[in-house]
């Protein structure tokens, strides 16, 4: 008994070993398979396929761009980068994809994600953002989310594949990468890519500068190199947004003000677009919540993730469930006619009474928006799924909350928090919004 019971100790000591070694959290309570549990078929998928999937898949990796549909492994990839088309056709929709800037790592350590997680995460690629921009120039742009990996700055753009072509875009893939951190490293980098967009000049407008956060939380004089965006006639923008390396930590505001910045340059650049941002809690400073809530933003997103009692098991403990929803309340009164939006995670062990307790206090705070999604278990490592929820239970859940008067439910085993964000009817509610507003204050 003495034995078996060293060899696992062993065999336990080496796993976290192994885990530690690149970079994940060792295994822990509450994980592992559950052979009770069988996924059932209505998960399954086909593997992704087709035209506009091998497009933007081809597009991305040429960029080297990270897109949170990879890294957090999500089930709709083949139904977004399709069009609407399911995973292995063609559909009449938009094809999207969110891309993910500086860095595929984060800094907390939710139980639930599929992202990888480190205290000292890698430097991001000094030339993602520039490759980012090239991609959103070239697809179009509908619907643009914004949002971060807790502890690097991130940005997401649901970017929509469209005939839009980047004119003589081959020339920005001279820009040679480097490692720099100092501000003036990075208005060296910025300088030599705004002379190598030089031949596109005659099919740009420059808009003005704006001011750039540097490592270490200080802002540096406004720079025109630094971060400068274009637009094109009949097309979406070209942004080019280059930084240094930073840790959230070293922001005074968690980066709010860096949100704020990147959502009135969108807007400056094209008023009519739609900005979302999926923002964490900021650590509780409602003064960073008011300010992204009015920098522009029309859809300010914040997820619970789960009901209250489960809150410490699935979330980092930095997050707490009185928390996010005080954010959400916050991001609400900051601004009228704001559209605020969460999503809950089934399947870790919840009842229907903590569920519809989560759902009343969403309501509560006047949570417009509610996405529900089955919980995947990525890996053993993270925490094991207690139960695969029905389509016709989620049915039920998007009846129930439509009841409690959500005005827009997305409920479905494979729906995530961004699933569809850009959709027509979430466009037309913030509109109709936008246009209460003005007539309210006119």
């Amino acid at each position: 008994m003495q034995s078996s019971c060293g060899a696992v100790v062993r065999c336990q000591v080496e796993r976290e070993a192994a885990a530690k070694s690149v970079g994940w959290a060792p295994p822990g309570p509450y994980t592992g398979r559950d052979p009770e549990v069988k996924k059932p078929a209505w998960l399954r998928q086909r593997a992704a396929q087709g035209e506009k999937y091998a497009r933007l898949r081809e597009s991305l990796g040429e960029l080297k761009l990270n897109t949170v549909c990879v890294e957090a492994q999500c089930p709709n990839i083949g139904e977004c980068w399709n069009g609407g088309g399911g995973a292995g056709g063609e559909g009449d929709g938009i094809a999207t994809a969110t891309i993910m800037l500086l860095g595929d790592t984060c800094t907390r350590g939710c139980r639930f994600c599929a992202v990888k997680t480190s205290n000292k995460p890698p430097p991001p690629d000094a030339l993602e953002p520039l490759k980012t921009a090239m991609a959103v120039a070239s697809w179009g742009v509908d619907y643009v989310v914004l949002t971060r990996m807790v502890g690097d700055l991130s940005l997401l753009a649901v970017a929509a594949a469209s005939h839009v072509v980047l004119p003589q875009s081959k020339e920005l893939h001279g820009v040679l990468p480097f490692q720099g951190k100092r501000p003036q490293d990075v208005a060296t980098a910025a300088a030599a890519a705004v002379q190598l967009c030089a031949p596109l000049q005659p099919h740009l407008d420059a808009l003005p500068p704006v001011q750039m956060m540097v490592p270490g939380g200080h802002q540096a004089q406004p720079v025109p190199a630094a971060y400068q965006a274009f637009a094109m006639p009949d097309a979406a923008p070209l942004i080019l947004h280059l930084a240094g390396c930073w840790r959230l930590d070293d922001l005074p505001d968690g980066g709010s003000g860096h949100f704020a910045q990147t959502v009135s340059a969108l807007k400056e650049l094209k008023p009519g677009i739609l900005v979302e941002c999926l923002t964490s809690d900021f650590r509780g400073d409602m003064e960073a919540v008011s300010s992204l809530a009015n920098s522009g933003l029309d859809v300010y997103a914040h997820n619970i993730e789960t009901v209250k009692s489960l809150q410490r098991l699935v979330r980092d403990p930095r997050a707490g469930y009185d928390q996010s929803l005080a954010v959400l309340k916050h991001a609400k009164i900051s601004k009228l006619g704001m559209v605020t939006k969460s999503s809950i995670m089934l399947g870790l062990g919840e009842t229907d009474e903590e569920v519809k307790q989560t759902m009343a206090d969403l309501r509560v705070v006047d949570v417009d928006i509610l996405t529900l999604g089955q919980y995947l278990q990525p890996t053993e490592r993270h925490l094991t799924v207690r139960e695969y929820v029905t389509p016709e239970k989620f049915d039920f859940w998007k009846e129930y909350g439509e009841s409690l008067g959500f005005l827009y439910v997305a409920s479905g085993p494979l729906v995530r928090s961004s699933y569809r964000a850009g959709e027509l009817f979430v466009q037309n509610l913030v509109r109709r919004k936008r246009e209460t507003v003005a007539s309210t204050t006119s």
